[in-house]
């Protein structure tokens, strides 16, 4: 959910009722909710005024090589719930841009509004044969202490850290050394890992250790810097 930034959504017609899927881009949010944003013109947005019911399929494969029968091996998620407006939505909004630059040229025109689906089931496949209903409440993350720092840290890491952030780049796989990282810079922290942008390319990394707190930040990325990922 926080690693990929495209999906299907499947909405319901309000004209016939049956599912309609189209394709749309989304950002996590610190609980790894997906938002997003939607022009009033298109007819998922039409279909949702009528009715909050969606879907969200997840492919986990996508932008990994696999091709042909082959993605069907790999990971999926299917995130069931509802889909809403977000009425004062300047961060949620940042967030999307932060994630997808490309949506800045877009982001203020006024047939597009800021959607969150509040998940309430997901339908995970890991792979053939590992298929599991998950209530969304065991997966989506509570960290109100780190959520709260989260804007502190990113801005003291790439201020102040910007060498451990260049090695995290290359750790990823990212960059070849610290000096082609350069223009790496971290763009968001959550209970499960960090996020990288050079502002073209999107770079998720997930950490051993879960973070709850600004103190465990500190010793989840000085340990991050000192080892693979």
């Amino acid at each position: 959910m926080r690693r990929m930034g495209k999906a299907a959504l499947a909405t319901i017609d309000r004209d016939d009722g049956k599912p309609y899927a189209s394709l749309v881009v989304y950002a996590a949010l610190a609980d790894a909710s997906p938002v997003m944003l939607l022009s009033d013109l298109a007819d998922h947005s039409k279909n949702i005024m009528q009715e909050s019911a969606c879907s969200l399929m997840i492919d986990g494969a996508s932008g990994e090589g696999a091709t042909g029968s082959e993605s069907l091996s790999g990971s999926r998620l299917t995130v069931q719930g509802r889909i809403t407006t977000v009425e004062d939505d300047a961060a949620l909004k940042q967030r999307i841009i932060t994630r997808h630059p490309e949506a800045a040229i877009y982001a203020d025109f006024t047939d597009f509004k800021t959607y969150h689906i509040t998940p309430e089931r997901m339908h995970l496949i890991g792979g053939f044969g590992m298929i599991h209903w998950i209530d969304a409440a065991d997966v989506l993350a509570d960290a109100p202490d780190l959520d709260a720092a989260a804007t502190d840290i990113i801005d003291h890491m790439n201020d102040d850290h910007a060498d451990a952030v260049a090695i995290y780049a290359v750790q990823a796989g990212m960059a070849s050394d610290t000096a082609d990282a350069d223009g790496w810079r971290m763009t968001g922290i959550d209970t499960d890992g960090i996020d990288l942008s050079d502002g073209n390319h999107f770079c998720r990394i997930n950490t051993d250790q879960r973070m709850h707190t600004p103190g465990d930040a500190r010793r989840v990325l000085a340990a991050l810097s000192k080892q693979g990922v």
